[in-house]
């Protein structure tokens, strides 16, 4: 598909998009709203639909020399995306558990280092249907049949923003070198021992 055609569909439905993410996150919170907060630590829950230019960006990416989405528009599939933001890591595995008790997942994925001795990005992905309501709301050629969804700690939430910033939006002429590398390394592993250490806090308090 040529540039200037998928900027076109994109921007039909993009209204749709931003709407139906909203209703997602009102369908999101009341999954959880009869759920204490001494048992799941949910900081907030977001929901957005993806910019216009990036994903005109994303759909015009290219692997082995060709375009690696035939047809955008049904193959990206975080058009629609949310975020869950917890204070501790027990947190993750136990939202992902409601999660899946509510809603119909095609993937689920903790994301991590492959080397046990590395410090990268870590974080839990979900791909999950779309809440049949929300898609006769808005009709399944307006809006994606599935969404993603992303559960995190703050820890790892902030660790991931800054690196993506710092890799992606301000770097010029190549990736960061091998000390600035070594940082962002450094800031993972201090990131992964806080998240440690809070969990641990919370296990000896609960006792």
């Amino acid at each position: 598909m040529k540039k200037k055609e998928i900027l076109d569909l994109y921007t039909k439905r993009y209204n749709f998009l931003q709407e139906a993410a909203k209703d997602l996150k009102s369908d999101l919170t009341n999954t959880f709203d009869n759920i204490p907060r001494t048992e799941i630590h949910i900081d907030r829950i977001d929901t957005r639909a993806k910019g216009i230019d990036r994903f005109v960006d994303k759909a015009l990416k290219e692997k082995d020399g060709k375009l690696k989405y035939q047809n955008p528009i049904n193959e990206i599939q975080d058009q629609i995306g949310a975020r869950i933001l917890v204070l501790y890591l027990k947190d993750v595995e136990n939202v992902g558990n409601r999660i899946h008790d509510y809603y119909t997942n095609f993937e689920d994925i903790n994301k991590e280092p492959d080397n046990d001795h590395e410090f990268k990005y870590f974080g839990r992905h979900m791909i999950l249907t779309m809440p049949q309501e929300i898609r006769d709301k808005y009709g399944k050629e307006n809006i994606p049949v599935v969404f993603e969804l992303q559960i995190k700690t703050l820890f790892q939430y902030a660790w991931s923003e800054c690196e993506h910033d710092l890799n992606y939006k301000h770097i010029e002429g190549g990736e960061l070198g091998k000390e600035e590398q070594r940082l962002l390394a450094l800031s993972s592993a201090q990131s992964w021992g806080s998240d440690k250490i809070f969990d641990e806090l919370l296990s000896k308090i609960q006792k």
